[in-house]
């Protein structure tokens, strides 16, 4: 388990997996000892919609957020991927996450930014 301590109240821990087409699934770092607070998942656009996949992230960590975000490389560590999953959870010591989502049709940066801000707790 790899502890990355921020400063005296706050630490958090990672584990990390990838998603290849010639070698599936693999734990690449970390084992987190409690839930997950968040996971990111980076990765080429087909893969992060395929339904196999989205299953398979959930199954591990159900009941956390999860944000998929698609790119044009994934990096994990110090190299680089191209149409791979590269997915990192984050497990805080003390932090609360939440998340919201929502449909951008225009993008008005003011109205974004209220959007968001309406919804993040107090």
């Amino acid at each position: 388990m790899i502890v990355y301590r921020i400063d005296k109240d706050m630490a958090l821990t990672i584990e990390q997996r990838l998603w290849t087409h010639l070698d599936g699934w693999k734990q690449v770092q970390g084992t987190l000892a409690t839930k997950a607070n968040i996971v990111f998942v980076f990765g080429g656009r087909e893969e992060v919609i395929q339904e196999e996949h989205v299953a398979y992230i959930q199954n591990i960590y159900p009941e956390t957020p999860i944000v998929f975000c698609s790119t044009a490389g994934e990096i994990l560590d110090t190299k680089v991927y191209d149409n791979s999953l590269c997915v990192t959870a984050v497990a805080f010591e003390s932090t609360k996450i939440v998340c919201t989502e929502t449909t951008i049709a225009h993008v008005d940066e003011i109205k974004f930014g209220c959007f968001f801000g309406s919804r993040a707790p107090s």
